[in-house]
């Protein structure tokens, strides 16, 4: 097991002020030593997940859902970020769909990454560091459900990324994002693609689904 930490400063909504976020990585989620009950020790006040597959080595994508699946069961719904490494090295025509699946699964962001050329390396710490700020802040100032619902309802069966429904609701994409996923877990919203744009980063999108307009019945 390897533990890094990383400093990363992000920004809350509606402040100039950076705040630094001090990520402690452990590195146990490839290592086969760790059984259920040390991996429960590991992963304990965690506050968000950070998945990395093997672009050039499709079978190491699968098992990504055998860690993320128990660990959201011990961490609750804290973000989890799918990254896919090696994207330097070409890829298996079939890992990135393998990839995408599995971040849809878990309703995640899926970047593509080189470690070895720095590609979105930087960028995927930084996103999670904000999504998990975001979450902390959603739980502390929540906003109302009943007003992002009404937002929605006029959108049913229409398209809509993160960066859409973000600007709907009035809130930075990261800030927004927290309260998306809730949406989708309760089905006022469904995660249709997370597709992944040219630059190696995640392109979200979304529907509102018709539990809304029964709702505004």
């Amino acid at each position: 097991m390897k533990v890094y930490k990383k400093m990363v400063y992000v920004f809350p909504p509606r402040s100039k002020d950076a705040v630094a976020v001090n990520m402690v990585l452990w590195d146990i989620m490839g290592d086969g030593e760790y059984g259920d009950s040390m991996r429960g020790i590991y992963l304990h006040g965690a506050a968000g997940i950070m998945a990395v597959a093997d672009l050039t080595r499709p079978d190491t994508i699968p098992p990504l859902n055998r860690w993320v699946n128990p660990a959201l069961q011990l961490l609750g719904d804290v973000p989890v970020q799918i990254v896919l490494n090696k994207w330097d090295a070409g890829e298996a025509s079939y890992a990135r769909e393998m990839g995408r699946e599995v971040a849809k699964k878990h309703v995640a962001p899926c970047y593509l990454t080189s470690a070895m050329k720095g590609d979105n390396v930087e960028r995927a710490f930084f996103d999670l560091a904000q999504r998990i700020l975001a979450q902390a802040q959603a739980a502390v100032r929540p906003l109302s459900e009943d007003k992002m619902l009404e937002v929605l309802v006029g959108t049913i069966g229409e398209t809509r990324t993160l960066d859409d429904l973000s600007a709907e609701f009035g809130l930075p994409a990261a800030h927004a994002e927290p309260r998306i996923r809730n949406l989708v877990r309760s089905g006022h919203l469904a995660l249709t693609d997370v597709d992944i744009g040219s630059d190696g980063c995640p392109i979200m999108k979304y529907v509102a689904t018709g539990k809304l307009a029964k709702k505004s019945d």
